[in-house]
């Protein structure tokens, strides 16, 4: 979803963000980027370089596609925390009876990997992620 943002509030490109574990886990931005010439981009730098965040997309997705199978295999095996309200071949529909999550939605191809990727939270918000 950040992999083409090249300005955020707290200024420069977004840091990949990974969990990493020495002792304790926990969730570090990656100062990684990769400069393309485009002098005319709003972001680009005197020289016409624009720094995007470092981030392998096939890899990335990939993550998702095994992190909605395992949902839908816990929700299936926990049914007092989470429910699949609808799991066919294309799409997987999970509801969660607790936590900041309402729901996901995840829509497969036919080899099995996420197409997208939809999230509700408690808040309201929705996050809509295309792969």
């Amino acid at each position: 979803m950040n992999a083409e943002t090249t300005r955020t509030p707290e200024g420069g490109a977004y840091k990949y963000k990974k969990v990493v574990c020495k002792g304790e886990c926990k969730v570090e931005g990656i100062r990684s980027y990769v400069q393309k010439h485009l002098p005319g981009h709003p972001d680009a730098d005197m020289n016409g370089y624009v720094s995007f965040p470092q981030i392998d997309k096939p890899t990335e997705k990939s993550f998702i596609s095994t992190y909605a199978k395992s949902l839908i295999m816990v929700s299936k095996a926990c049914p007092s925390n989470a429910k699949v309200l609808e799991n066919q071949n294309d799409s997987a529909f999970l509801n969660y009876k607790s936590g900041n999550i309402v729901s996901d939605i995840f829509n497969f191809k036919d080899d099995g990997s996420v197409v997208s990727w939809v999230r509700q939270t408690k808040n309201g918000e929705s996050k809509i992620i295309n792969l």
